[in-house]
């Protein structure tokens, strides 16, 4: 397959819109709980895990049982479609919003997702 859309499973930013990606977050709790976490500000996947309470469809979810590898395929996830990047020191990498991962939580925020 040479240059198919199947090499390579990122999607293109310009090709869709933030209320497609509102709809990609919110079909999984997990993503929308990380990204949820992260408009408060940067995180490493393990306090995201730590922290993974969030109101979600307008009701208390405490989903703090999450394990660090799922918050972080979550976080890869986001981050393979532009709506985070990593912030890497010596003694951390943690995830922060893009632009356009500010816009798609006030997308979710305005549906009432979050």
């Amino acid at each position: 397959m040479s240059g198919s859309e199947t090499d390579d499973p990122t999607i293109s930013e310009e090709s869709v819109t933030e209320e497609e990606f509102a709809t990609f977050v919110a079909e999984s709790s997990t993503r929308t709980a990380v990204l949820t976490r992260l408009v408060d500000g940067p995180a490493p996947a393990s306090e995201i895990a730590e922290n993974r309470s969030a109101s979600v469809a307008g009701t208390e979810t405490n989903t703090a049982s999450v394990s660090a590898s799922s918050a972080e395929n979550a976080a890869e996830e986001l981050y393979d479609r532009g709506l985070v990047e990593l912030l890497e020191t010596d003694e951390m990498t943690a995830y922060c919003l893009t632009a356009r991962g500010e816009r798609v939580a006030f997308t979710l925020k305005e549906q009432g997702e979050i």
